[in-house]
């Protein structure tokens, strides 16, 4: 359980219990370091900065993000969005490319007239659940008969399923998996967030005659099977199957209960069986797909739908919009039930706007959120998160993206 206070964690006590050396630098050089590794950068008034401080190229970061500005009829849209990626690359290199102009696409087909709040929320939902069909939809193009495919040898499918080109990518795209955390601003007026998954929205409002500070909004909503309405909905959709939700895990495996990608989850057992698990590359530990893959009696179990939520903004007030991948909320807690987003937001409000940065964070906040979660105000405990010789992570990919908007 994590600590009802809340407060930033040491490596220690995430239960990172492997000692591993690491070189104490300066504070200068430790921001230094900090930017770069994060490549911190501003784009259409957002600020951004990704981290994963592990060099091992096999534990390079799988969080992407995507920032654009819209014109679209009379209204200028601001779409912000972060992908964290798991199992592999290739489904969130194929979704930070491709989403992002789905999206808009179906935003400049929507008549001006008919572009209401209930409109917007209803063409995120569909578009997004569109989006994951179509990965599947190019599966079963190859291999669409579930019975003939559990009739051909496994040398027969890797002849069609291993070509090095479309055939691998829809087979891999599939076997792969993303989490979606978008957002839409209208003319700053209008909001929306969409998410699947575990990453968080935050929104911080604060008007001129406000002396309490921010006030916070938690924009999106938390889609991990340890989280109590989460494994509820799954129960609730596969009666009679106690293993559904195992150990906190969907069929005792993956965490999150809503996402892009995964197919694992949402096809056929026979899918799992003899397509992904012949597929070159494969997962990364063949023995546990092995293991939960024959609970996987009514599929799907991981869903493509996602929450929508619109929020009509006080153009009079301050607003920061906080995107994050869940890497940022480990800091605090690695226990996704106990995580208490908007605390966490009030924390990260508060760092970001009280005045401390650095000398090359040139004012931008997702740079400044990253150093106050890694303790910058201790050169031990910073150069602890940056410099660990250790070949593993010892911290979650963790992405922040951050809108200024309204009257300061």
């Amino acid at each position: 359980m994590c600590s009802k206070q809340l407060t930033i964690a040491t490596l220690e006590e995430l239960d990172f219990s492997d000692a591993a050396p690491y070189q104490v630098l300066s504070l200068p050089e430790l921001d230094e370091r900090l930017a770069l590794l994060s490549s911190a950068r501003s784009v259409w008034g957002v600020d951004a900065a990704s981290i994963q401080p592990c060099t091992n190229p096999a534990e390079s970061s799988q969080d992407r993000y995507a920032i654009e500005e819209w014109t679209i009829g009379n209204s200028t849209w601001k779409f912000m969005s972060v992908f964290d990626g798991h199992a592999g690359h290739e489904l969130v290199d194929y979704t930070v490319h491709h989403f992002p102009s789905v999206l808009r696409n179906a935003l400049g087909e929507l008549p001006a007239a008919g572009c209401s709040a209930e409109a917007v929320s209803e063409l995120l939902v569909k578009t997004t659940t569109a989006f994951d069909d179509a990965l599947k939809d190019d599966l079963l193009a190859i291999l669409p008969d579930p019975q003939i495919l559990a009739s051909m040898s496994d040398d027969q499918i890797r002849a069609i399923i291993n070509d090095g080109g479309k055939n691998s990518q829809a087979v891999l795209r599939c076997m792969r998996g993303t989490t979606l955390l978008v957002s839409l601003l209208r003319d700053e007026k209008d909001l929306w967030v969409a998410n699947l998954g575990d990453c968080s929205a935050i929104l911080g409002s604060k008007s001129s005659e406000n002396k309490e500070g921010w006030h916070v909004d938690v924009l999106s909503f938390a889609h991990n099977a340890a989280v109590a309405d989460e494994a509820d909905r799954v129960r609730r959709e596969h009666p009679g199957e106690p293993e559904c939700i195992l150990k906190d895990r969907v069929l005792g495996s993956i965490a999150v209960s809503r996402a892009l990608g995964d197919h694992t989850f949402k096809l056929p057992r026979v899918y799992t069986d003899r397509v992904f698990l012949n597929s070159v590359p494969g997962y990364r530990i063949h023995s546990s797909v092995q293991e939960f893959s024959p609970r996987n009696l009514t599929p799907p179990y991981v869903s493509n739908v996602p929450q929508v939520r619109h929020v009509v903004l006080d153009g009079t007030n301050e607003h920061r919009l906080i995107l994050c991948s869940d890497g940022l909320p480990e800091f605090f807690c690695r226990e996704p039930k106990d995580v208490d987003i908007a605390a966490v937001g009030r924390a990260l409000l508060k760092a970001i706007t009280d005045g401390q940065g650095s000398t090359v964070d040139k004012g931008n906040e997702a740079l400044r959120i990253l150093r106050f979660v890694m303790r910058a105000d201790d050169a031990e405990q910073f150069s602890q998160w940056l410099n660990l010789e250790y070949d593993g992570h010892w911290m979650d990919d963790t992405t922040a993206l951050v809108l200024r908007f309204g009257h300061a």
